[in-house]
């Protein structure tokens, strides 16, 4: 589960604990490259931090160094080899939970809003959106390029039901995704800046 902060004001405690995911992050990472390395292949955590060019460093990351030495066809086959979810180099990696997320959001003055609901269990997911509400969370990403338009459908119905803003997102991840930009998704799919517009007059108030 994914839960996004936006208008995020300065906050000690979230500064805190975003730096200590960071730590437990780049952990994982060194604990990935050193699997690979007993499973045969020369690569280096510098060689992974030069791919990442001052991006958080993460998996895809790792990913493209292991495509481009030839050890894989593609990005995909690196995770669905060695890197995925219980596969021969994942290691899972430290997590918050979701109302811990929206406490810091709301700590540090923004809004909570649940990414990309298609990728959760649809059974019970509007029970689960609603127990969410009940903590704090002030938003629903209703609009994403990979949904269906029933699925649109579904989750701007909950978003009305249960008084979310709807949002919108393209899954923006840097050079990880070249095919997304901020604001524009897959084919034709935009987010409307009125969604921007209606998140700023909650702040405001």
């Amino acid at each position: 589960m994914h839960i996004l902060g936006y208008f995020l004001k300065a906050s000690k405690d979230f500064e805190i604990k975003l730096e200590h995911l960071r730590i437990r992050r780049n952990l994982r990472n060194e604990k990935i490259i050193r699997k690979l390395k007993e499973l045969g292949f020369a690569i280096s955590i510098d060689e992974v931090i030069n791919e990442a060019r001052g991006e958080s460093i993460g998996r895809p990351h790792i990913a493209s160094v292991l495509m481009q030495k030839g050890y894989v066809r593609d990005i995909n086959e690196a995770f669905e080899i060695y890197l995925g979810e219980g596969k021969k180099a994942f290691y899972e990696r430290e997590r918050i939970s979701p109302s811990e997320g929206i406490e810091l959001i709301k700590s540090a003055g923004g809004i909570p809003v649940l990414a990309h609901p298609k990728y959760l269990k649809q059974n019970g997911l509007e029970e689960v959106i609603k127990g969410l509400k009940d903590i704090g969370l002030q938003g629903i990403e209703v609009y994403y390029s990979m949904n269906k338009k029933e699925e649109t459908k579904r989750y701007s119905r909950i978003a009305k039901k249960y008084g979310l803003i709807a949002t919108g997102g393209t899954d923006f991840h840097g050079s990880n995704k070249p095919d997304i930009d901020i604001g524009r998704g897959l084919g034709d799919f935009r987010v409307e800046y009125k969604i921007i517009e209606k998140m700023r007059l909650i702040i405001s108030q």
